[in-house]
C-alpha cells in the first residue's frame, strides 16, 4: 500500500502524519466561514425585508390618508351646494333648519365677500370644522358647527378626515383646508408617528345664482301688453336708472301706475330697444345666468319640476328645500301663493310660458320664455324682477317693485367650485 507521509520529529522519532487530516481542517474552516457568511447575509436580508415592510406600511397609510384629504375636499365642496337642511350628523332633513353652508359661513349680499363663521374657545377665535370617519360600510360625518366634530366612529373605522374654511383675498372666494388622516382621532401626525396625515388645500369660488342684475322690474324681449286696470311698475333705486320697464318691442299701457326714484321728474321707460329685440332667447338667458339654460339647469341647486298646466304645489313643494326652481313645460301659478320671503328670496325659471293668476306674492326673480299676469288684484305683487323672453301681458293691478336688496341676495345662491391649483402639506 503506498501512502504519502511526512517525517515529524518528535523527542529524535520520526512520526508519519496523513496529508488527508490537514486536508479535512481546512475544509472544515472554510464551511463554517461560508456558514457566517450566508448567516451574516441572511440577518442582513431579513433586517431589509423589515426596514421595506414598515416603509411599504407608512405608504399604504399615507397613501390612505392622501385619499381621505382628497375624499374630504369633495365632500365639503359638495354639501357647500346642498341646499337643503343638515343635522348633526351631515343628513339632508325635511324640517326646517340650517344647511351646511349657513353652519360654516356667511356671504355678503352687496360685495360677494365670504366670511367663514367661527366659535371662541378660551379666549381664542377657532373656525368651525365637520369630520368624517369611514366605517366598515359607509362615512360617518358630524356637521355640529363647532371646533370640535366627533362622528359616531365604530370599531373598525380606518380613514378619517377634517374640514375647515378659511377667508380668501377676494370677494366670492373661500378657502378650504381638509386635513386626512389614516385613522381616527384625526390630528396632524410627526414623522415618526404610526398614524398618518396630509393636508390640503384649495381655493373655491362662488359661481352666483344671477351674473347680471336686471335694470328694471319688468324686462321683456318683445312687448308689453298692460289692460285697462292698471299695471303697477315701481323702481325707487337710482343706481339702476329708475327705469320701470325695459322692452325690445313697444309698451302698451296708458293707464299703468308708474313710479321712479323719490324726487325724479317721472318714472323712464326704455321701449323699442333694438338690441335688446335682436338677442335670441339663449343669449338672452346667458347675459342673465353666466350660462346657457342646459348646463344652468344641471348645477346641484337648482330643482327641475315638469309642469303642463296648473302647478303651484309641485313649485312650493320644490322650493320648501330649494330656492331656485327649473319649471320644465308650461305653467300656471294660481293665487292666494306665496313664493319666498324678503330672508329667503328665490329663482323660478320655466322653459315655457309662466302665468300668474290672482294673489301671487313672490320675493325674487321670474324668467320665462313668456309670461303673463292676469286677475292681479290686492295681494299680487312680486319683490324683485321679472324677465320675458317674449312678450309680457297683465290684466288687473298687480305690482311688480324692483328689490336691488332681493336681486342682490339671489346672487349668493349660487354653487361653489374649485380653483385650478392646489397646496399640500405631508407632515
Amino acid at each position: 500500500m503506498n501512502r504519502a507521509c511526512v517525517a515529524r520529529r518528535r523527542g529524535g522519532a520520526a512520526r508519519p502524519v496523513p496529508v488527508a487530516r490537514e486536508r479535512g481542517t481546512a475544509t472544515l474552516l472554510v464551511t463554517l466561514a461560508l456558514l457566517a457568511g450566508v448567516t451574516i447575509a441572511a440577518l442582513y436580508a431579513q433586517a431589509r425585508h423589515g426596514v421595506e415592510l414598515r416603509a411599504g406600511a407608512a405608504q399604504a397609510r399615507a397613501a390612505r390618508a392622501f385619499e381621505a384629504a382628497e375624499a374630504g375636499l369633495a365632500w365639503a365642496t359638495a354639501m357647500l351646494d346642498e341646499p337643503r337642511a343638515v343635522d348633526a350628523a351631515c343628513r339632508p332633513v325635511a324640517a326646517a333648519g340650517a344647511s351646511f353652508r349657513d353652519r360654516h359661513m356667511s356671504i355678503a349680499p352687496g360685495t360677494g365677500v365670504v366670511t367663514p363663521l367661527a366659535g371662541e374657545r378660551d379666549g381664542m377665535t377657532v373656525p368651525r370644522r365637520a369630520a368624517c370617519v369611514r366605517a366598515p360600510q359607509a362615512w360617518r360625518c358630524a356637521c355640529a358647527g363647532d371646533d370640535d366634530p366627533r362622528p359616531d366612529a365604530p370599531a373598525g373605522a380606518s380613514a378619517a378626515f377634517v374640514v375647515q374654511f378659511g377667508p380668501a383675498s377676494h370677494p366670492g372666494l373661500v378657502a378650504l383646508e381638509a386635513l386626512g388622516c389614516a385613522q381616527w382621532p384625526c390630528a396632524p401626525a410627526p414623522a415618526d408617528s404610526a398614524q398618518a396625515s396630509v393636508r390640503l388645500d384649495v381655493a373655491l369660488g362662488l359661481l352666483p345664482g344671477i351674473d347680471a342684475v336686471p335694470a328694471a322690474p319688468l324686462t321683456a324681449r318683445g312687448e308689453v301688453l298692460a289692460g285697462p286696470d292698471g299695471l303697477g311698475l315701481h323702481n325707487a333705486d337710482p343706481s339702476s336708472g329708475g327705469w320701470v320697464v325695459h322692452a325690445g318691442g313697444t309698451v302698451h299701457g296708458s293707464d299703468a301706475r308708474w313710479s321712479g326714484p323719490p324726487g325724479a321728474p317721472g318714472a323712464t321707460l326704455r321701449e323699442d330697444d333694438a338690441r335688446l329685440r335682436s338677442l335670441d332667447p339663449q343669449r338672452l338667458f346667458a347675459a342673465l345666468f353666466g350660462l346657457d339654460r342646459p348646463l344652468w339647469s344641471r348645477r346641484a341647486a337648482v330643482a327641475s319640476v315638469r309642469c303642463d298646466g296648473p302647478c303651484s304645489a309641485r313649485v312650493v313643494e320644490a322650493l320648501a328645500h330649494h330656492r331656485i326652481v327649473h319649471v320644465q313645460g308650461d305653467a300656471r301659478l294660481d293665487g292666494p301663493l306665496a313664493l319666498g320671503t324678503p330672508e329667503r328670496p328665490v329663482i323660478v325659471v320655466g322653459d315655457g310660458a309662466v302665468e300668474l293668476r290672482g294673489a301671487v306674492a313672490m320675493h325674487g326673480l321670474l324668467h320665462a320664455a313668456q309670461v303673463a299676469w292676469h286677475d292681479g288684484g290686492p295681494g299680487a305683487r312680486l319683490r324683485g324682477a321679472i324677465v320675458s323672453e317674449g312678450d309680457f301681458v297683465a290684466s288687473g293691478t298687480p305690482d311688480i317693485v324692483y328689490d336691488p336688496g332681493v336681486l342682490a341676495a339671489l346672487r349668493t345662491l349660487g354653487t361653489f367650485a374649485a380653483l385650478p391649483g392646489r397646496w399640500r402639506d405631508f407632515p
